[in-house]
């Protein structure tokens, strides 16, 4: 399998997604990365199970992986290796927080959760839940359940982004301090994990947030000057740099309509 393809949020819409990616794109012998939100935990078990029961069957028959990156709209648990799908999908693959992927020839640093902004308006346990941030980033440890693969990963696939690229963080107003404090440091640690890793990155790729903007930024590493700048409001835009890694935005997908954004290396 010579290709990796790059999905946005699926928000349960597993059915639109198979038909796009067999029957519209024609996908075959490859690698599907969604980039989270996949729409875990609002379903009693049995549905998921069903679900994926025919999902894995369509994906086999077209040799395709599907990996899947959580968001903050899926329970947590489903992905470790306590989750409740106690049913094994030789083609649905459920990635841990900080798992880096070795497939064709790129080594993959997959970083799952973001911050429900709208908390105060959903039930815990039910359609947000307490775990769903970004966890903190540990490079030791990283390095010690991957084989110290830590220093070759070349892309990462997240569902939120740093905070110097687009969308630019805001406070919406109706926010609570604590999903302000949960959300904005979701985004300072994917940061900090960028100024870790960054020299050797040619991708990173997210969704979360409903858009799609690619924009390149600089992997020559930063001053701790520039690091301050970035990580308390300055931005890198679109087209200021024409080098480095490219950070892609991939939009969700669009209800029933089948319309997704899918991005090919």
């Amino acid at each position: 399998m010579n290709k990796t393809y790059f999905i946005g949020d699926i928000h349960g819409n597993f059915r639109p997604l198979i038909f796009y990616v067999i029957h519209q794109k024609q996908l075959h012998d490859c690698y599907v990365f969604a980039c989270g939100d996949i729409g875990m935990g609002f379903h009693k078990l049995n549905y998921y199970v069903d679900e994926f029961n025919r999902m894995n069957k369509k994906l086999s028959q077209h040799n395709i992986q599907l990996c899947l990156i959580r968001g903050n709209h899926d329970n947590p648990i489903f992905f470790t290796s306590e989750t409740p799908l106690d049913v094994y999908y030789s083609n649905i693959h459920f990635i841990k927080d900080y798992e880096i992927l070795t497939i064709n020839n790129h080594n993959i640093l997959c970083i799952g959760g973001a911050t429900s902004v709208d908390r105060i308006y959903r039930t815990e346990n039910k359609t947000w839940w307490s775990k769903e941030s970004v966890q903190e980033y540990d490079r030791n440890i990283v390095n010690e359940n991957n084989s110290m693969l830590l220093d070759s990963v070349d892309i990462v696939v997240s569902h939120s982004a740093p905070m110097f690229v687009s969308p630019k963080y805001e406070r919406i107003s109706w926010m609570s301090d604590d999903d302000d404090i949960r959300a904005k440091n979701d985004r300072l640690i994917l940061s900090n994990v960028y100024f870790d890793i960054c020299k050797n990155l040619k991708y990173w790729f997210h969704g979360h947030f409903h858009m799609h903007y690619e924009t390149y930024v600089p992997n020559d590493g930063f001053t701790e000057h520039e690091k301050a700048l970035l990580t308390n409001g300055s931005m890198i835009m679109e087209n200021e740099y024409d080098h480095g890694c490219k950070f892609v935005c991939l939009d969700m997908l669009e209800g029933m309509s089948g319309k997704i954004d899918l991005y090919e290396i």
